[in-house]
């Protein structure tokens, strides 16, 4: 592995062929050990691009990057109907839904 240093940073060749070889990255933690965003992804369950780079950004420690991702709660996951709420199949009958759409 080959390392490249611009402008004070460590980049390294990402091993692809042809119009996709590019440098990327290479980032070091506080135990002395170079990884890239590949290698991070690659090692978290359901990590993205984006919050690997984020994570070696922001912190140098290996504990804190390589935690695990939190799920995130979706809309559909955190819907609970209520039973204040109109009932779908009998929404009509209700007096304020009828004054309503007068």
């Amino acid at each position: 592995m080959k390392i490249t240093i611009k402008d004070g940073k460590e980049y390294v060749d990402n091993g692809k062929s042809g119009s996709y070889n590019q440098l990327c990255r290479l980032y070091t933690l506080d135990d002395g050990s170079k990884v890239t965003v590949n290698q991070v992804v690659k090692k978290i369950a359901g990590c993205t691009n984006t919050c690997a780079r984020a994570r070696l950004k922001k912190y140098t420690n290996p504990k804190i990057i390589y935690r695990p991702v939190r799920t995130q709660a979706t809309a559909q996951g955190r819907y609970q109907p209520r039973s204040e709420m109109l009932n779908p199949q009998t929404w009509y009958i209700d007096p304020l839904v009828k004054l309503m759409l007068k």
